[in-house]
């Protein structure tokens, strides 16, 4: 799902709604690669229904991602999608009460709140830490092991949201 800015800015300023977030506290970035990465060039992705593929291009210095051994391509541009960070969140799955399809499969609620061990990638390392988020308006921080700011590389970043047990991730330098 995507949408536009300038829309959403237009209609949250005909609700009279359109105003700076008071965030108390949110993800920091940082050009230069910061020290006690290891080296991560591919990342690989166990989901129940699909396999996750993603490989650094040092070219761009960008992760590209694949599907199930397929590209994953930009529909408007038809180019592989590639981002400066790739976030790997474990966090606790709750089956709901709400029916999802006709086989009767239940809804899953992600407990995106408190906190959860996080490992980022960024410029082919890999940062092993924690994310927190105290209340559903903030954004979500990101820690090492010893509670210091993990800082992102300006530019894009994809969250792969996975179960806590870390049956679901394989990297390779």
């Amino acid at each position: 799902m995507f949408t536009d800015t300038k829309l959403l800015r237009w209609i949250l300023d005909g609700r009279g709604l359109e105003r700076k977030p008071e965030l108390q506290a949110g993800m920091a970035f940082h050009a230069d690669t910061p020290p006690g990465g290891k080296p991560a060039t591919e990342i690989e992705i166990d989901y129940i229904a699909t396999n996750v593929f993603w490989s650094f291009n040092p070219g761009n210095g960008r992760y590209e991602r694949w599907n199930d051994g397929q590209a994953h391509l930009d529909a408007n541009t038809g180019q592989i999608v590639s981002f400066k960070n790739v976030i790997v969140l474990a966090a606790e799955h709750f089956n709901t009460e709400i029916v999802e399809d006709n086989a009767g499969h239940p809804s899953i609620q992600i407990k995106l709140w408190e906190s959860g061990p996080a490992t980022i990638f960024r410029d082919g390392q890999r940062y092993d830490g924690r994310w927190h988020r105290s209340e559903s308006e903030h954004m979500l921080s990101f820690y090492d092991l010893d509670g210091n700011i993990l800082p992102l590389a300006p530019g894009n970043t994809f969250f792969e949201v996975v179960p806590l047990d870390n049956s679901w991730i394989d990297v390779k330098p």
